[in-house]
């Protein structure tokens, strides 16, 4: 199994878990977990179909057990792609 960061739902009933992170595999996950987070931190549920910002939820975070990533996962709270490009990359046009 594999560790990730997840929130619950704002809308009230809903018991969709939006996952915000993968940590890696349970028996080699880092006891201490640095993130980045965007503000806002917008999600829309696939459930309920609700957007809310989850930048103020930060102390409702929970780990939670789940099968490895699909293919392409993309971790919310991960660095910005902007930070993760090549240092040859040209950013003056941006």
């Amino acid at each position: 199994m594999n560790l990730y960061i997840v929130v619950d739902c704002k809308t009230p009933n809903c018991r969709a878990a939006h996952v915000l992170m993968h940590l890696g595999e349970k028996s080699n996950a880092a006891e201490r977990v640095e993130y980045w987070m965007s503000y806002p931190l917008m999600i829309e549920c696939a459930i309920c179909g609700k957007s809310y910002d989850y930048s103020d939820c930060e102390g409702k975070f929970r780990q939670q057990e789940l099968p490895p990533p699909p293919p392409r996962h993309l971790n919310r709270l991960g660095s910005p792609l902007f930070l993760e490009e090549p240092a040859t990359h040209d950013k003056s046009r941006f």
